[in-house]
């Protein structure tokens, strides 16, 4: 009898579990255990004491490697994790700037990508983990963004440099300086969105270089879209980070107001 219950059993199991809930995928799943493990031994109440005792003690140890490993849930690790992706992965940007700044024929090297890479599964591992829990105060924070954000500037490192448009003879003087200095503020706005996350104090919002009235200079066409596109990424970024300013209430209205 338990020879043939269990492969309807076990399709029940694996089949309805993922679809019904947690609770009913463990709940199915120890009845495939208990219909596989009589077929070992003579069916008896122990069995089922066994089976129970088991389940008891491994919800007390993932209650404690629960309780040790997330005290406070996994709020403040996103934080820290998306920091830290957006710090790595902002010191690509002027790296890849001077790659692409150089003329068709030099050959760069392309920047080194692995810390950025290694930085961005811990934050899609902390932000899996933040999903499953209740939101909390900080649900106006776009995380999405931060990890769009850090794939592109992955990305452009790793492509850029080998198939970017680069002008023949490279970019002039002007050109270039406009470049680097672009580079840099989006690496200080990257620092800045980091401080904002952490709860540090960030530093003072820059304006972005305006671009010249004058016709344009070579410059590689892929890096100047790269960078455009970041900037308009990180800015959207702070701003779901920052609450918007509300309505000023005048002391005269703070007075008079009723009470609630």
């Amino acid at each position: 009898m338990y020879a043939a219950l269990l492969a309807p059993v076990m399709l029940a199991a694996f089949a309805l579990g993922p679809l019904l809930g947690v609770a009913y995928a463990q709940g199915l799943f120890t009845l495939v255990v208990a219909t596989a493990f009589a077929q070992i031994e003579p069916v008896t109440w122990r069995l089922s004491e066994a089976r129970m005792i088991d389940v008891v003690t491994g919800s007390l140890i993932g209650l404690l490697c629960g309780l040790l490993a997330w005290p406070a849930g996994a709020r403040r690790e996103v934080h820290r994790a998306m920091a830290g992706l957006l710090r790595t992965c902002a010191e690509l940007v002027p790296v890849t700037a001077e790659a692409l700044l150089a003329p068709t024929g030099g050959s760069r090297a392309s920047p080194h990508t692995l810390p950025g890479v290694h930085r961005l599964r811990l934050a899609e591992a902390a932000y899996a983990q933040y999903r499953t829990e209740a939101p909390g105060e900080d649900t106006r924070a776009d995380w999405h963004a931060m990890l769009i954000a850090a794939n592109h500037i992955l990305l452009g490192a790793h492509w850029l440099p080998r198939f970017g448009l680069r002008p023949e003879s490279g970019a002039t003087a002007p050109s270039a300086a406009r470049a680097r200095t672009t580079a840099r503020e989006l690496v200080a706005e990257t620092d800045r969105i980091a401080s904002l996350l952490t709860g540090d104090r960030p530093g003072p919002a820059r304006r972005r270089t305006a671009p010249d009235s004058d016709p344009p200079t070579p410059l590689s066409v892929d890096l100047e879209v790269w960078m455009t596109s970041l900037a308009h990424q990180l800015t959207r970024i702070e701003a779901s980070l920052t609450p918007p300013p509300g309505p000023p209430v005048m002391s005269s209205q703070r007075r008079t107001a009723p009470p609630g």
